[in-house]
């Protein structure tokens, strides 16, 4: 069976809207609700620059990440490209570094409100002061008040 028809907006990577993320580069894919209302759900695509690294964090709601290219050391172990990580809501995990090469991934969120980490140590070593970061993923996602 041949499909006819075609609904979906096809996105490059090189394409997408990227923004600085404290050295690295995000973009935002907003997932669109039922009825044609632009819903919560989104997915942000990240490109990692080497060496990049984030605190152990959580976020409010569950989430999940895919390695399209690159690894990212998460805790005590690696992940590369085809891994899959699910991460419960509140789940706290990291710190999170990528490799000598950078990585890039997508990260699956049902609640884009929810995706601004709560880093769980303040003090820890990472890529940039946390509260910049945080900050910078509000503005990413529309989310400054």
């Amino acid at each position: 069976m041949v499909l006819e028809r075609y609904s979906g907006i096809l996105k490059k990577w090189d394409d997408l809207e990227w923004e600085d993320f404290i050295g690295s580069k995000a973009a935002v894919l907003e997932i669109e609700g039922g009825g044609g209302a632009t819903g919560d759900a989104c997915v942000l695509a990240i490109e990692y620059a080497p060496d990049f690294e984030i605190a152990t964090h959580h976020h409010y709601c569950g989430h999940i990440e895919v390695i399209l290219e690159g690894e990212l050391k998460v805790g005590d172990h690696w992940e590369r490209a085809g891994d899959i990580r699910v991460i419960p809501a509140n789940g706290s995990y990291g710190p999170v570094k990528s490799g000598p090469n950078g990585a890039k991934g997508l990260e699956f969120f049902p609640d884009k409100k929810a995706i601004p980490p709560t880093v769980d140590d303040p003090d820890a070593p990472v890529t940039g002061d946390p509260k910049v970061l945080r900050d910078r993923l509000r503005k990413l996602l529309g989310l400054d008040d």
